[in-house]
């Protein structure tokens, strides 16, 4: 029993001297028994039910412990783990006075769970500025811990807070590689994953609205396993489409770090778990990327505008084999029409699905 579990059950006896040692280390039990042993400690959970009887622990000292031994609450702690996932910046107003807020999310990983990290305003260029990459061990010292919007843990950084990157000397933190897994190996949910499978399917790009009413994009493809047994749908949600590949080749092996299972949407699943990530999942591939090069295609079909600015066709390769396309509208000019030939440089090729946007490709009819 850790010197601040046992502080914590001083100060819930405390306010509560109705409770005795045994029914506190029942209802202890208990929240471990709802939430599950294997994702929470008895610091963890004591902290839990603490919240429920309305007890506080301002009074904690200061903790240095792993990740599964932080609790909402806990102040001056410090941690050493490595990094999962580094998120994009993210701006917004605030609503009373205008002003541009800036925060942004690692996530980082021990040898027993994984924490989000959130920083705020100058402290969201620390990355970039110390070169803080998917892989890199951090000591954080001087930070805090406050509850997410669901709940969970989430690490803040105070003005005395400090993030130090450190060696790779001895340490029993895993490494990313040492830490994936594959598709036969997904048996149940889980969160912060790293995944190994081989693209199954030509992946496809559509729009949608974020919780935050924002306009967003979605990846959605297919990997299975080496045997070609087993294919999980996978969803990469608010992508960021600067950072992903131009070509997307159905085969190929990839390597997915920041990743959730969850069970299968009873709309699009086929009763298995699906793979989803987010604008903070990175996505590797073990092999060297092809670049786009001019291609030949004869158009079959041009189909109605959608309300954001494109137009989908299907078109003839070469080879005979048939491909969607995303064109932009400014693209299609009178010159292009059914069964035109054209020589054309897309945006983005993912695998029988082609993109072509105003700002870098273009569409020519052969005989212009």
């Amino acid at each position: 029993m850790s010197a601040d579990f046992k502080k914590m059950m001083e100060i819930l006896r405390q306010q509560r001297p109705d409770l005795n040692h045994d029914s506190i280390r029942d209802m202890i039990d208990e929240k471990k028994r709802k939430i599950g042993a294997g994702y929470l400690t008895d610091q963890g959970a004591l902290f839990l039910v603490a919240a429920d009887l309305g007890v506080s622990f301002e009074n904690v000292p200061k903790l240095s412990a792993e990740i599964k031994d932080l609790y909402i609450g806990a102040k001056d702690i410090t941690l050493t783990a490595r990094i999962l996932n580094v998120y994009p910046i993210r701006k917004f107003l605030k609503k009373d006075s205008n002003v541009e807020i800036r925060n942004r999310t690692l996530t980082v990983y021990d040898q027993f769970s994984s924490i989000k990290v959130k920083l705020w305003d100058d402290q969201v260029d620390l990355p970039d500025e110390m070169n803080l990459q998917t892989g890199k061990l951090l000591r954080i010292t001087k930070a805090y811990v406050k509850s997410g919007l669901d709940g969970k843990p989430i690490i803040h950084l105070s003005s005395n807070s400090t993030i130090d990157a450190i060696e790779q000397t001895e340490n029993t933190i895993p490494s990313v590689e040492a830490k994936a897994i594959t598709i036969d190996d997904v048996t149940e949910p889980q969160e912060n994953v790293v995944i190994i499978g081989n693209l199954d399917s030509s992946p496809r790009i559509s729009n949608f609205n974020n919780p935050r009413g924002e306009s967003s994009r979605a990846l959605q493809m297919e990997l299975s396993n080496d045997s070609n047994t087993r294919t999980l749908r996978v969803v990469i949600w608010n992508i960021q489409e600067d950072h992903l590949p131009k070509v997307f080749t159905i085969g190929t092996k990839m390597r997915l770090v920041g990743t959730k299972i969850k069970m299968a949407s009873p709309q699009f699943g086929n009763g298995d778990l699906e793979i989803h990530g987010d604008e903070g999942t990175l996505l590797e591939f073990r092999e060297p990327q092809t670049e786009i090069e001019v291609m030949q295609l004869r158009l079959i079909s041009i189909g109605k505008e959608s309300t954001r600015g494109n137009t989908d066709c299907l078109a003839l390769e070469r080879n005979g084999n048939i491909v969607f396309l995303v064109i932009d509208n400014s693209l299609l000019t009178s010159q292009i029409s059914s069964g035109t030939i054209m020589e054309c440089v897309p945006s983005r090729v993912l695998g029988s699905f082609i993109m072509f946007s105003k700002e870098d490709s273009y569409l020519r009819p052969e005989d212009s």
